[in-house]
């Protein structure tokens, strides 16, 4: 296909924006609304291969029967001219793979990323997905003023009761799980535990800004592995807490049942993980395995050894009394009404990801449910690049409160002048008014552009911080061709101005 044309009698090719394997993305205008959208077009060399085209037409339909804030929403697929295609929302900023080539993030923002594709793969799992099988970094969008994650591609998808099978490995071996990279070994099967593998190398890669394998070749990544030679992350970032350390490695255990269970497990641990302190660590080998040899009770963490046995002890009458006691004073608090005293209270947040803090008591992240003693609380929300809010909330027996927010981004001031003065501008596109101009904006990085009519268009990009004030001033240049222009027309005027007075002087003069 080519730029310019019209897919569907109504998406027009625009440019093109992204070549992969077996497709090439386009960016579209839909002629009927004037939205812009995402094409993506398999190409024309895959279209006789079924299984190819098999893997095409399930991520369009799988697309097409998720709604979630956290997948890209797939408006439409069809085939034309010979050439298939998906027409899906155009997601802008960047892959999760080009943020962490920028560097390591912190840890809640990585946490942040994670709690919000762990939320679209349980709602995914909850319409009847089985297993994404391929979550990786460039398969996760991110917009970096909102943080917000968009996970992408449902091509290889297994839903229940489904028996995929494909001649070749469509999976990526840096995020495959061994049950991938040796199917018959595990009997053929993958489900949601599949993609907790992948997390925890893809929470490893945002926080150390590299692979916990060093491989080069998939071979050689499949042999790391397999040997679950896991660096431990503790030993490369001192802030990090040692809880992460322990989440991160039972991800990434070779055999499914000793991973996470559940979505569900490992966003709880992962909400408490974010509450604990950083913790040096003293480790002087960079693999779990080494580094529990060589710190005193890390080793009994990952291993447990076998409680020790107990000698028999007398029989002891107390032992029968207190228990008795027990039943009686919980029978006693039940008929006075005094034994539940513990309400429920939901924290949402828009946007999610912020960590809440109750009466100085750090509980999570949101979006956030949990019980409470009966009381009345003091509830604090933080997040990067936001102002902090606190609210006081009381908490009443057997009652559910529910606490909705919305954060207003930290901002700062813009003061735009030019000369000459006058000149529209304009933030990341959009008109703000004229020259001089001073403008409130939230934190973060903005393309300026000023424009008067017989000056050059002018382009600055300026980064905005919280409650600071940025002065910038153009100079505009004039357009020589317009200079030019006018001399030219004054030329001619003066020239026709002296022709006709000299007409003028000859029919006088007859």
């Amino acid at each position: 296909m080519k730029i310019g044309e019209i897919i569907n009698s109504r998406y027009k090719l625009l440019d093109k924006i992204g070549i992969g394997g077996m497709s090439t993305v386009y960016l579209a205008r839909d002629t009927k609304t004037g939205e812009t959208v995402a094409v993506k077009v398999m190409d024309e060399k895959l279209t006789n291969d079924p299984d190819y085209v098999s893997r095409f037409e399930r991520e369009a339909k799988v697309g097409i029967s998720l709604k979630h804030p956290n997948i890209a929403n797939v408006i439409t697929y069809g085939k034309e001219d010979d050439s298939y295609y998906i027409v899906m929302e155009y997601i802008q900023d960047i892959t999760l793979t080009e943020y962490i080539n920028r560097g390591p993030l912190p840890l809640k923002e990585a946490v942040n990323i994670i709690l919000q594709v762990l939320s679209a793969l349980s709602y995914a799992y909850s319409k009847g997905i089985q297993a994404h099988r391929d979550i990786k970094p460039g398969n996760i969008m991110i917009d970096l003023k909102t943080k917000t994650v968009k996970i992408m591609d449902f091509g290889i998808v297994k839903t229940i009761g489904s028996s995929l099978t494909h001649p070749i490995a469509l999976y990526t071996p840096r995020y495959a799980s061994h049950e991938q990279l040796l199917p018959t070994k595990f009997g053929n099967r993958t489900d949601e535990r599949t993609d907790i593998y992948a997390i925890g190398v893809v929470l490893y890669e945002m926080l150390v800004g590299k692979s916990p394998y060093s491989g080069t070749t998939p071979a050689e990544i499949s042999e790391q592995q397999l040997k679950n030679q896991i660096p431990n992350i503790t030993s490369i970032r001192s802030d990090i807490p040692e809880t992460f350390s322990q989440i991160i490695y039972k991800c990434l255990q070779t055999n499914p049942d000793k991973r996470y269970q559940s979505i569900e497990e490992l966003t709880n641990d992962l909400k408490r993980g974010i509450c604990s302190k950083p913790v040096p660590s003293t480790a002087t080998s960079k693999t779990f395995e080494d580094s529990d040899k060589t710190q005193m009770g890390r080793r009994q963490h990952y291993q447990p050894s076998p409680p020790p046995k107990l000698q028999p002890k007398p029989f002891n009458p107390l032992f029968v009394i207190i228990p008795i006691l027990a039943v009686a004073l919980l029978i006693f608090l039940i008929a006075s009404g005094n034994f539940n005293r513990k309400g429920t209270l939901s924290i949402t947040l828009n946007p999610p990801g912020a960590t809440v803090y109750i009466n100085n008591g750090c509980k999570g992240t949101t979006p956030l449910t949990f019980t409470h003693n009966q009381g009345t609380y003091t509830v604090k929300l933080t997040k990067d690049s936001y102002n902090d809010i606190e609210s006081t909330v009381e908490v009443k027996p057997k009652s559910i409160e529910t606490l909705s927010k919305t954060l207003t981004p930290l901002t700062g001031t813009l003061s735009v002048t030019s000369n000459p003065s006058g000149a529209k501008v304009y933030v990341d596109g959009k008109y703000k008014g004229v020259t001089p101009i001073t403008i409130s904006l939230n934190e973060g990085k903005y393309t300026i552009r000023l424009s008067k009519e017989n000056y050059e268009d002018s382009v600055r990009n300026i980064t905005i911080e919280a409650n600071k004030k940025l002065e910038i001033s153009f100079n505009l240049k004039k357009l020589l061709l317009i200079q030019y222009l006018f001399g030219l027309l004054f030329i001619m005027i003066c020239n026709a101005l002296v022709n006709v007075r000299a007409i003028h002087q000859r029919i006088l003069e007859s």
